[in-house]
């Protein structure tokens, strides 16, 4: 009698927390998820109607450096410290979810594209939608990490509620606009730069030792190129334009002649890929600039109009004016 009220105890113990749970994760799906730019990002660009005359796969330079809505029918797809790993996974999730959609991509061929301190390692929790775990392993290795992300996200979303997972909450997301406003208006003409943040900087896209040059990265980008070629995709690189500050920081620290080669071959390589070459574009702009690295939204305004007429030329783009996506 006694053994069969712990076995009913642990049953109802063990129904209790499978309710909770249950429960959670709807309520994470309910409130949190709605407010995920990723997830509204990847809505939009499924629900579009036809095909893109341009996609944009890239990191916070294409994110904040180019505007959809004038380039026509086009969408950037571009995140945060996206490097050419999750560009492979997120590629691919596409061209199964929605075959079709991408007809012609840009991609980034800045100095830190390949580098190895900067978006080889990036979050999984977040980028799970896009990731196989299978080929993720098959190619780097058993990772415990890796394990435990796959995990968190499709078992355990709520698990995690971070500061950035509090932003996501629907009372904070006037604070979070508030905050990206700022971060477009600011004008590096008038901040100024200091050689602290160029330090960071540095350290950041290339790690103490100074590095630029990546297997991994490289790897995933000729899986990138398998796909495009397989699916009949054209691929237009960009070098994304930098302010003089950052240009002279990384080239003190970097050899920038053997990085431009190196791409350049890459792209030689790659059958009908081009190279659209911005970077210095902006060098006497610092008005364009919200920090060393990145476009404000003027300096954005100004370089997607440059893009649209390059595209234009180039017989990329229609003449049309149509937002496509954001």
């Amino acid at each position: 009698m006694k053994k069969t009220r712990t076995i009913l105890n642990t049953a109802a113990f063990l129904a209790i927390l499978v309710g909770i749970h249950a429960g959670l994760r709807e309520a994470y799906y309910a409130y949190i998820t709605p407010h995920d730019a990723h997830l509204a990002q990847q809505k939009a660009f499924s629900a579009h109607p036809r095909p893109y005359d341009i996609v944009l796969l890239g990191d916070s330079h294409a994110m904040m450096g180019v505007r959809a809505k004038y380039l026509g029918n086009a969408a950037n797809m571009s995140q945060l410290g996206e490097g050419y790993v999750i560009r492979y996974y997120k590629l691919r999730y596409n061209l199964r979810k929605n075959p079709g959609k991408i007809t012609t991509m840009i991609l980034p061929v800045d100095l830190h594209s390949f580098s190895p301190a900067w978006g080889e390692r990036f979050n999984l929790v977040s980028s799970s939608r896009y990731v196989n775990y299978a080929d993720y392993m098959w190619h780097n290795g058993v990772s415990a990490r890796a394990l435990k992300s796959f995990i968190h996200y499709y078992l355990f979303p709520y698990a995690d509620f971070s500061p950035e997972l509090y932003r996501r909450l629907p009372g904070q997301q006037d604070e979070t606009r508030r905050e990206q406003m700022q971060r477009l208006v600011r004008n590096l003409a008038e901040t100024g730069v200091s050689q602290q943040q160029l330090q960071w900087l540095m350290r950041t896209h290339y790690g103490e030792e100074r590095e630029w040059l990546s297997e991994r990265h490289l790897r995933y980008f000729n899986r990138i190129k398998d796909l495009c070629q397989k699916e009949n995709i054209r691929v237009i690189f960009v070098r994304f334009p930098v302010s003089r500050h950052y240009f002279e920081a990384a080239s003190a620290v970097l050899p920038v002649e053997e990085i431009d080669r190196f791409s350049q071959e890459l792209v030689d390589d790659w059958p009908g890929a081009i190279i659209l070459d911005y970077r210095d574009l902006y060098f006497d702009r610092d008005d364009y600039f919200s920090d060393p690295n990145h476009l404000n939204a003027d300096g954005s305004t100004a370089f997607t109009q440059r893009l649209r007429d390059d595209l234009l030329e180039l017989g990329v783009l229609r003449a049309e004016h149509e937002t496509a996506a954001p």
